[in-house]
């Protein structure tokens, strides 16, 4: 059976998963962490199987002979085999045992009982639970479009171009957490109980409640957060290793993280143009040829056709459009680049 389709049950007898949760290294890290940022949606799942086998630590004060356990677990189980034991019946069938055997048998027990009425307890789930807790969520704008989305908490997202987002119908009691292909403008509503957190590859954004933007496109190196209101903190997605970054982010303040070079920095944000997407506006800022390309093919939802004529498109661009049309911005571009362009069928074609 393929992990995408394992219950908690599937990984809970799992050696492979098993071994990991209970003593992890680089190799098993660098497998669940690739695993689950491919399978997002398995995500509760798995960390509800991990947190079961972690609670199921036990100090083994001594040793029993395989014969003497048969023995004393034989006498236990045979009377109620499908009902999860009670500790008084452990402990008068084992009282005529030796101290010792007794501490580490009832230690032993104790796993068995626990496991046993968590999966009594799995057996009374509802099929509405069950429903509940798989029914995820996925929006995604193509090129060209954007939109608005309220989540189950109040918390309204407004997603760029080219973005796709994944998120439970119904966040948990525990926490909030979304997955994010693209770029985002959140504003989280307060909750002291539930951190919200935005999951974008390998960075992931916390708040409470506040108001922030997250860029991370997929093929692109570079991801930003800036924040609007409120206080964030950004870190590497790790498991079981020091990330690489972590910061706190307040108002005006941004993180940019380009992992191909392994650069990591927070600066303080001199204006709010990188919000201005979501009000229409777009702003370059010392923007290279392709950026400009890449940035207005998501915007309008075009392909450029550029050719041999990109080599020669050197320099910078800086510039601010409001709401305008493709043509008005290739209008200004091509000014400062010295080309010709023609618009047919969503497609720009430069001379």
């Amino acid at each position: 059976m393929k992990y995408k389709n394992y219950s908690v049950d599937d990984f809970l007898k799992d050696d492979f998963f098993v071994r990991w949760v209970k003593a992890p290294d680089q190799q098993s890290n660098k497998f669940w962490d690739k695993w689950l940022a491919s399978h997002p949606e398995k995500t509760e799942t798995l960390l509800h199987a991990k947190q079961i086998i972690l609670s199921f630590k036990y100090t083994h004060t001594g040793e029993l002979l395989d014969e003497e356990y048969a023995e004393i677990f034989e006498n236990i189980l045979k009377d109620q085999p499908e009902k999860p034991l009670l500790l008084y019946q452990i402990r008068n069938q084992l009282k005529s045992s030796f101290t010792k055997k007794l501490v580490a048998a009832a230690a032993l027990v104790l796993i068995i009982s626990g496991a046993l009425l968590w999966q009594y307890m799995q057996n009374k789930l509802t099929v509405k639970d069950s429903v509940q807790q798989a029914n995820y969520i996925t929006k995604t704008n193509p090129k060209g479009i954007k939109s608005t989305l309220k989540l189950s908490d109040g918390s309204s997202v407004r997603l760029n171009a080219e973005t796709s987002i994944y998120f439970p119908e119904k966040f948990s009691d525990s926490q909030r957490v979304v997955y994010l292909k693209g770029e985002a403008y959140f504003e989280v509503a307060e909750d002291n109980r539930r951190p919200f957190t935005v999951v974008s590859g390998d960075v992931e954004t916390t708040v409470l409640g506040t108001e922030f933007n997250v860029s991370a496109y997929p093929g692109e190196n570079e991801v930003k957060i800036a924040v609007a209101e409120g206080r964030v903190k950004v870190n590497e997605k790790t498991s079981g290793k020091d990330p690489a970054f972590s910061y706190i982010l307040l108002p005006y303040e941004m993180a940019t993280l380009r992992f191909d070079r392994q650069e990591f920095k927070k600066t303080r944000l001199e204006s709010a143009e990188i919000f201005g997407w979501k009000e229409g506006i777009i702003h370059f800022q010392k923007a290279s040829f392709e950026e400009v390309v890449t940035l207005l093919e998501r915007w309008y939802g075009v392909k450029f056709m550029v050719g041999d004529q990109k080599k020669t498109m050197e320099g910078k661009f800086t510039g601010k459009f409001e709401n305008q049309t493709l043509k008005e911005v290739l209008e200004a571009v091509s000014f400062s680049w010295e080309f010709s362009f023609e618009i047919k069928n969503k497609v720009v074609t430069i001379k």
